[in-house]
């Protein structure tokens, strides 16, 4: 019974086990500090950049222990992302001289490369062969000649071979009544040449399936692509909105949401998202501007107009697109 209950506990405990996440936090105007995360300090010594490895829970409990004791200290609750991911956060005084902790980026870390996919099988129905030349080097250029005699009518037959300078000969003599009178003779002559001195070996193979093509970064879209890459993941994407509206002023959002995507794919569905984080239409407008360059589906751009609420706004960004 004992047994049982363990390991149902700790199947619970792995199953809200996440993603390993790397977590970095850097002073902007380099404090040295301490960091201690769920009660447990993380460096010895006081720095100005720490960074944690391998977190796998979804929230942390963050204290910053300035080494100035003047500075104080300063308590966060941060989230984690759902997948694999590098996240940085900034210390800085706010605009009351308090300091805070605030999002910087989130970026999906390394993965080791998927296996290979696996060979398709042959098919067994027929085709046609492929044909495959394979090159082996060899000393020198050869030259084969062969030259075949054919004789219809007579009793003696001859077969010459010359190859590369060497003659080789063999006379067969028949004897056979039957065969009298006026001898025919047809001579074949081949000549095979391999001109970069190698053996050429011919080897026949069945058809090779083609591997499939990749995976479209925005599933059902085949329009015109803005951004290289791949959109935020889901958990990223969701950090970097809370850092957003965690700011306390409309510039402030703004700056915020323009660093957070700089170097980062989107869709214009999160465009559409980050938008409506802000309260004015000119702070809307400028962020949409901004973020056409790094939008994936450019195709769906004309998506963002319902973010706004008046018709100058949306003939402005409109022709904004048109012209890029």
């Amino acid at each position: 019974m004992f047994v049982c209950l363990f390991c149902m506990a700790v199947s619970s405990v792995s199953a809200q086990m996440g993603p390993l996440n790397d977590l970095t936090i850097f002073a902007e105007q380099g404090e040295a500090f301490y960091l201690v995360i769920n009660g447990q300090r993380q460096n010895n010594v006081p720095q100005t950049n720490v960074k944690v490895k391998g977190l796998n829970l979804p929230n942390y409990k963050l204290k910053i222990i300035f080494a100035d004791s003047d500075l104080g200290e300063l308590d966060k609750t941060i989230l984690m992302p759902a997948e694999p991911a590098e996240v940085v956060y900034n210390l800085r005084k706010g605009k009351d001289g308090a300091y805070v902790l605030r999002f910087n980026s989130a970026a999906p870390l390394a993965v080791a490369p998927p296996p290979p996919p696996a060979p398709a099988p042959v098919s067994q129905s027929p085709s046609t062969p492929t044909t495959v030349v394979v090159e082996t080097p060899a000393p020198a250029a050869t030259t084969i000649t062969q030259t075949t005699v054919t004789q219809s009518q007579g009793s003696n037959a001859s077969v010459g071979m010359s190859v590369g300078g060497m003659n080789v000969g063999m006379n067969i003599n028949i004897n056979d009544p039957f065969l009298d009178g006026t001898t025919t003779t047809t001579t074949t002559t081949r000549s095979t040449t391999v001109s970069r001195g190698g053996n050429v070996q011919v080897v026949s193979a069945q058809p090779v399936t083609p591997p499939p093509p990749p995976p479209s970064p925005v599933p059902g879209y085949n329009g015109r692509i803005g951004c290289n890459g791949f959109p935020m993941d889901a958990g990223s994407f969701s950090s970097a909105l809370a850092a957003i509206q965690d700011a306390d002023f409309e510039d402030t959002k703004k700056s915020t949401a323009k660093s957070i995507i700089n170097g980062q794919c989107l869709t214009t569905d999160q465009v559409v998202s980050i938008c409506r984080q802000f309260d004015f239409e000119a702070t809307k407008l400028d962020f949409a501007k901004f973020a056409y360059t790094n939008t994936i589906d450019i195709g769906n751009y004309f998506k963002v107009n319902q973010v706004f609420d008046f018709d100058a706004s949306k003939s402005d960004l409109n022709r904004f697109v048109s012209g890029r």
